[in-house]
């Protein structure tokens, strides 16, 4: 019996794989350490998810402009 001819929509265009990509989360903290505790505490997904802790950044507003700074530098690689 002869092989049938594909239709358009029942050919493949060479599929790669995917790449899984890893949401990645950041976590700026006025310490070192208990931020990066807490969120480490918590059940997830190692395959799937990322925690970045970032520490040390002294008062409220240091935290702030250090986790912008840290957002822009990440959005540009």
């Amino acid at each position: 019996m002869p092989t049938r001819k594909k239709k358009p929509w029942e050919r493949t265009q060479g599929k790669r794989p995917r790449k899984k990509s890893l949401k990645r989360f950041l976590s700026v903290c006025e310490d070192e350490k208990s931020g990066h505790d807490y969120l480490k505490s918590f059940p997830y997904d190692r395959e799937k998810f990322e925690f970045v802790t970032e520490g040390g950044c002294g008062n409220t507003i240091s935290v702030i402009e250090r986790g912008l700074t840290l957002r822009e530098e990440a959005t540009r690689k």
